[in-house]
């Protein structure tokens, strides 16, 4: 019934408790690096409205091809257009948030009014 068991030392405990303090740390600075990564909200929001309006404004096939540049205040987006062939244009809408990482883009295909 007496059975011994072999107690760690002090130099495998520090060990062990460095080992677990840099594993920690490690977790903690890639966890805070993906939250803060994440868009707010409102911004998507916001940039989704801006996207659509753009297309509405540009969509209608009668701006030349070339690159335009809007501002607004959570970031800029980018429209392009160029010619596909045959009186249709391909237009690409790009929103470049300021903040966060989420970026969007759409493409479309529209007719030339003439």
């Amino acid at each position: 019934m007496n059975k011994a068991f072999k107690a760690s030392s002090l130099i495998e405990c520090v060990v062990a408790s460095i080992i677990l303090l840099v594993s920690f740390a490690i977790t903690m600075e890639m966890l805070t690096r993906v939250t803060l990564r994440e868009s707010d909200p409102s911004e998507s929001v916001a940039m989704e409205l801006a996207l659509r309006q753009w297309r509405r404004e540009y969509g209608d096939g009668r701006h030349l091809p070339g690159n335009y540049s809007r501002e607004h205040d959570w970031g800029t987006v980018e429209i392009t257009i160029q010619d596909y062939g045959k009186g249709i244009q391909h237009i690409s809408i790009k929103a470049l948030p300021a903040r966060g990482m989420k970026a969007m883009r759409y493409d479309y295909l529209v007719k030339e009014e003439l």
